[in-house]
């Protein structure tokens, strides 16, 4: 599957906010309300106060390489302005900024585990990251006089028992060490690259 960048902008100036880039593989399109949950740059602002343009995948490729963007918020026209001449130093730059977030986007979205016995979802935002650890060291320290733990899975309050729990954890460390490898592999790549075509080639 192949997913389009959406640009996310302030109404009032036509400032970029967050480029969420562009995807293919094994990915799904992500929901405005999922995207305000996922990127940093978008929790901190009012949905009413940001707009968002979708493009198609591929859609001006060589243009986000060699300039920053500008929305007009009157006629929604795409400004692109030069950066520093748009040598090859400043789309390795602004690629490994980009594959940095996608990396950190992934992380929060969550992981999955049959530790129950079926698949279920668990949060991993930064709050249920420390949660997570904080149970664990508490099994490991016997802090827990019951034999297990009420989690959350697939959104509803399930008992897990301290395997059961210690398995949901090695999950979400997996989730997060493959994500964290697969960018610093891309990242490597970028690094590598000799011609500007090269650094937009590498995609998350």
């Amino acid at each position: 599957m192949e997913i389009g960048r959406k640009i996310y902008y302030e109404l009032a100036t036509g400032n970029v906010i967050q480029d969420t880039g562009e995807r293919s593989g094994d990915v799904i399109q992500t929901t405005i309300e999922q995207d305000f949950v996922s990127y940093i740059s978008l929790q901190e602002r009012l949905p009413n106060s940001v707009g968002c343009i979708q493009l198609e995948y591929g859609q001006y490729a060589n243009e986000f390489l060699l300039y920053s963007l500008r929305i007009n918020p009157t006629t929604l026209e795409l400004i692109w302005i030069p950066r520093n001449n748009g040598t090859i130093e400043d789309a390795k730059t602004q690629k490994i900024k980009q594959l940095n977030e996608f990396c950190n986007a992934a992380i929060l979205t969550g992981f999955t585990s049959n530790a129950l016995g079926t698949q279920h979802s668990y949060d991993f935002d930064y709050d249920a990251q420390i949660n997570l650890g904080g149970m664990l060291n508490a099994i490991t320290a016997g802090l827990i006089s019951e034999q297990s733990v009420t989690w959350k899975a697939s959104g509803l309050p399930q008992p897990h028992t301290f395997a059961q729990f210690k398995e949901v954890f090695g999950a979400g460390l997996t989730h997060k060490n493959t994500n964290i490898g697969k960018y610093w592999a891309l990242k490597a790549q970028v690094e590598a690259a000799t011609i500007p075509e090269e650094v937009e080639a590498v995609r998350w």
